[in-house]
């Protein structure tokens, strides 16, 4: 799936790709859903209808089929709420890249400040700066 020795470039082209396709089958069992609960709507028409007519084989049968779709559509549910768990480990997993990203630029920046300057002479800059500024607020008062 995700390897270590991809790029940046190729990391994010592989988490859009992955999210597209969680997307797409969320979509897809939506619709799924729905066809199912249109099946159960009929096949209670058919109950009804059934019931009506004193077929009582048939209301049996027709019985089991809604069970099995209910049950299928609990399964839908199921898998529904397994694929938006999956995509937010992976939202997760991108913020958790980024914010690595951000922290290796981030020492790459201040090893390259290290080599201009030295921090114990910043530290001592710092010091003179804070020093003058209360020089110069205690003036003020």
């Amino acid at each position: 799936m995700l390897s270590l020795g991809n790029s940046k470039k190729a990391l994010k082209a592989q988490f859009r790709k992955n999210d597209r396709e969680i997307k797409k089958e969320i979509r897809g069992l939506a619709k799924d859903l729905k066809a199912n609960e249109q099946k159960i709507n009929q096949a209670k028409k058919d109950i009804r209808k059934q019931a009506e007519d004193g077929n009582t084989d048939k209301v049996r049968n027709v019985a089991k089929r809604i069970v099995r779709l209910q049950k299928h559509n609990d399964q839908i549910h199921k898998m529904t709420g397994n694929l938006e768990d999956l995509q937010m480990q992976m939202a997760e997993m991108k913020t958790m890249n980024a914010m690595s990203d951000a922290m290796r630029n981030m020492t790459k920046m201040m090893s390259k400040m290290a080599k201009y300057q030295n921090p114990q002479t910043a530290m001592k800059q710092l010091q003179k700066f804070q020093k003058a500024q209360m020089k110069n607020e205690m003036t003020r008062k």
